[in-house]
C-alpha cells in the first residue's frame, strides 16, 4: 500500500512537471507527452488481449467457482480446537510435558471432580439414596472407568457403620446395655451408651487411620446446640477413559455431559470442576466470536471502500474480490489442517484487513478511468488525466464524450498500478517468510495466512478483478463518475 500511494504522488508530480515544461518551452519544440505516454509494452498489450477473451474470462470464471466451492467446503469442515502445547516453541520443556500428559495420562485416567454443596442428612436414607444416584450415574456413563475408580466416602461410612453393629460383645458385657464401643485414633474404647450417637460416629469415622484421609473429602461442622457433626458439603472423584479424549473439543463434549448430569441433582448444589475447564469453554465460542468479528472487520472494509469508489458496479467488484480473498485464506487454511483456536481466529480478522488492499488500488484506479472528461476549464485536471491515463486521454473528443472502452481502462489500470501491486507482493513474502524458521505455532499460521492473502489478492487483483470488469462492461449502467473542478 506504501508503494502504490508512492507511486502515485509521483505521477502526481511528474503530470505538473510535464505542464509547467510544456508551457516554458515553445510550441515547436514542445514533447509530445500523449504520443510518449501511449506507448505500450507488447508483454501488457498480451496481457490485456486475453483477458478482454471471452474464452479465457469464462475460463477464469469456471476456476473462480471452482475455487470459491474448495473454500467454503474448506471453511465449514473446520474444527474448533484448543492445543495449550502450541502456545509454546516446539523445544519447550512445557510442550514436552503437555506432549506427555496427552500421550500417557488423559487417554486412560481424566478425573472428573463432582462438588455436593448441599448434601443434607445423610443419616436420612432417601437422602443417602439420592447421593448413591448421583454416583452411580457419573459411573454409568459411556466413558467411565467404572466404581474402582471412584473415591467416594460416603461407601466407606456405610461399611464402617455396619461393621460397628455387627462387632461381637464378650459373653461378660451382655447384661451391661449401658454401654458401647467408640472408636479413636488411639483404638478402640468401652464408653456410656449415652454418650455415643449416630452422628458423633461421624467424627469417630474420621478419626480412624484407616479413614482419616477422608477429612480431605468432606467438611464438617457441630451443630450450635449440641455435640453431633453434619456434613456440610463434600466431594467425590471419579476417572473416564477414552482415546479420543486426547482431542480437546472431544473433552469439551465430556464436560458438557458432566454439567448436564448434575443439573438433574440442584437439589444437592452440584458443581463440576476440571482442570482445564477454563480453556475448554472457550471452545464452544470460538466459531461465534470468528463469525462475529470476521463480519464485522468485513464491514468496516466495506465502509472504507463505499468512501473512494461511489460507483456501484466498481464497488460490488471491490467489496467481492475482498470477500473472496478472505474466504480463501481461510477455507485453504482448514484444508491444510489448520484448527479454529483464538491464533487462528486473530490471522483470520487480520487477513480480511490486509486483503482489502489489493482489490481496493485495482478497482479504484479503474473506477478513475471511466471520470467524465470536461472539455475546458480544467486545465490542469486535464493535463493530469493525460499524464496518468494516457490510454483512455487520447481517446478524448472536445464533446465531453465518456469513455467506455473497457480494455484500454483495464491496460491503463494495470500499467498504473500493476508492477507497484508485483513489488510489494514480493516485500511482504520476503520479510514473511523469516518467520517459517521459528518452530511456534502462532508465527507459522501468521506467515502462512500473509502469504496465502499476498498471493490470492494477487491474483485476484491483477486476474480476477479485471475478468469480471469485461463481463461487466457488457451491461448498461448509468453512468455516475465525476470530476471535482478548480479553477
Amino acid at each position: 500500500m506504501v508503494i502504490i500511494g508512492r507511486r502515485e504522488i509521483q505521477q502526481e508530480l511528474e503530470g505538473k512537471k510535464q505542464l509547467a515544461l510544456q508551457q516554458a518551452i515553445p510550441s515547436e519544440k514542445k514533447i509530445d507527452i500523449e504520443k510518449e505516454s501511449a506507448k505500450k509494452s507488447r508483454a501488457l498489450d498480451i496481457y490485456c488481449s486475453l483477458i478482454s477473451n471471452k474464452f479465457v474470462s469464462s475460463a477464469v470464471i469456471a476456476a473462480l467457482a471452482v475455487y470459491w466451492y474448495i473454500s467454503i467446503v474448506g471453511t465449514l469442515s473446520i474444527k474448533a480446537e484448543l492445543t495449550p502445547s502450541k502456545l509454546f516453541l516446539e523445544d519447550s520443556d512445557l510442550a514436552k510435558i503437555f506432549t506427555a500428559r496427552k500421550k500417557f495420562i488423559t487417554p486412560y485416567y481424566s478425573v472428573c471432580w463432582v462438588l455436593v454443596e448441599r448434601p443434607g442428612d445423610v443419616s436420612n436414607r432417601t437422602t443417602s439414596k439420592r447421593i448413591h444416584s448421583l454416583v452411580s450415574d457419573f459411573e454409568n456413563l459411556p466413558s467411565s472407568v467404572g466404581q474402582y475408580s471412584t473415591k467416594f466416602w460416603l461407601r466407606d461410612y456405610e461399611d464402617f457403620l455396619r461393621q460397628a453393629e455387627e462387632l461381637d460383645v464378650p459373653v461378660e458385657f451382655e447384661e451391661e446395655p449401658e454401654t458401647a464401643i467408640e472408636f479413636s485414633q488411639n483404638g478402640s474404647a468401652r464408653v456410656p451408651a449415652k454418650t455415643r450417637t449416630e452422628s458423633n460416629e461421624l467424627k469417630q469415622f474420621l478419626e480412624w487411620p484407616e479413614f482419616s484421609f477422608w477429612k480431605g473429602f468432606i467438611q464438617i461442622e457441630r451443630n450450635e446446640t449440641g455435640g453431633d457433626y453434619k456434613v456440610t458439603r463434600f466431594f467425590f472423584t471419579t476417572a473416564f477413559h477414552g482415546e479420543e479424549l486426547v482431542e480437546w473439543s472431544n473433552r469439551a463434549i465430556l464436560l458438557n455431559q458432566w454439567r448436564s448430569l448434575a443439573d438433574k441433582y440442584s437439589d444437592l448444589g452440584v458443581s463440576i470442576y476440571e482442570d482445564d475447564a477454563k480453556f475448554l469453554d472457550l471452545i464452544e465460542t470460538m466459531v461465534p466470536v470468528s463469525t462475529q468479528s470476521a463480519l464485522f472487520t468485513f464491514i468496516s472494509m466495506f465502509a472504507v471502500a463505499v468512501l473512494f469508489i461511489s460507483h456501484p458496479p466498481t464497488l460490488f467488484v471491490a467489496t467481492l474480490s475482498i470477500l473472496s480473498t478472505s474466504i480463501g485464506v481461510f477455507g485453504i487454511m482448514a484444508l491444510r489442517g489448520a484448527e479454529l483456536d483464538p491464533i487462528m481466529m486473530s490471522a483470520t480478522v487480520m487477513s480480511i484487513g490486509f486483503s482489502v488492499d489489493i482489490p481496493s488500488h485495482i478497482a479504484y484506479h479503474y473506477y478513475q478511468t471511466g471520470w467524465r472528461l470536461l472539455t475546458s476549464h480544467y486545465s490542469f485536471e486535464k493535463c493530469h488525466f493525460r499524464q496518468n491515463y494516457p490510454l483512455i486521454a487520447r481517446n478524448e473528443s472536445s464533446s465531453g464524450k465518456e469513455f467506455t472502452n473497457v480494455r484500454d481502462r483495464l491496460e491503463q489500470t494495470v500499467a498504473a498500478v500493476g508492477f507497484p501491486i508485483l513489488q510489494a507482493s514480493l516485500s511482504t513474502t520476503l520479510c514473511v517468510l523469516s518467520l517459517f524458521f521459528v518452530k511456534l505455532h502462532m508465527s507459522q499460521i501468521f506467515a502462512e495466512c500473509m502469504l496465502l492473502v499476498v498471493l490470492i489478492g494477487m491474483i485476484h487483483g491483477l486476474l480476477i478483478i479485471p475478468v469480471i470488469f469485461n463481463l461487466l462492461s457488457v451491461f448498461p449502467f448509468r453512468n455516475t463518475y465525476q470530476v471535482t473542478s478548480r479553477r
